[in-house]
């Protein structure tokens, strides 16, 4: 039960997009290179993230370390450049914290009826009656189901009713999911 062989050949995939645009560097704007990576490296990058999140380390890394040198890349840094002057000079998040924000998304849309029902399903059978009263709506949290193994409790379902359970009331009374992410983005 490993995400290696899923993670290798979608940043071999990247790693070729990358190699293009690394062509380019020097005769595409900053603005281009970043849209390109936005468009066509990083929608690779995210696809099934809130399942593979319980990756490895050294997978997390290995999938940092694509969109570090897109940065790098776009803005024609050196490699010892600071990753977090890089992230702050384009305003890109961590891949990291860019899974989280998609888990507990992924959690508000099950929470307010707008998944699919199997999803809506699998988190049914673990809530509470309601613990937070807020705005004449009652906002619940999740009763962590007992985990036997650290994968189990890495997976999708436990690791996003923790990440829920965690969250604080003024996220979770959010009218959208839009104003749901972007409070969490700021």
């Amino acid at each position: 039960l490993s995400w290696s062989e899923y993670i290798n050949t979608q940043l071999g995939k990247c790693s070729k997009i990358l190699g293009m645009l690394r062509r380019y560097k020097y005769r595409w704007s900053r603005k281009a290179l970043e849209t390109c990576y936005l468009s066509f490296v990083r929608p690779i990058i995210e696809y099934c993230d809130i399942i593979y999140d319980n990756c490895t380390i050294s997978n997390a890394d290995k999938i940092e370390a694509i969109q570090l040198e897109a940065a790098r890349l776009t803005l024609g840094a050196k490699r010892r450049t600071s990753h977090n002057s890089l992230y702050s000079e384009l305003g890109w998040q961590t891949l990291a914290n860019r899974r989280k924000i998609h888990k507990l998304s992924k959690v508000f849309s099950i929470v307010n009826n707008t998944a699919p029902l199997y999803l809506r399903d699998l988190f049914s059978k673990h809530r509470l009656t309601g613990d937070i009263m807020t705005r004449g709506k009652l906002y619940q949290s999740f009763q962590i189901p007992m985990c036997k193994t650290k994968l189990h409790q890495a997976s999708f379902v436990v690791s996003s009713m923790i990440s829920w359970n965690h969250l604080e009331p003024k996220y979770k009374v959010v009218p959208s999911i839009t104003h749901f992410k972007r409070q969490l983005s700021a």
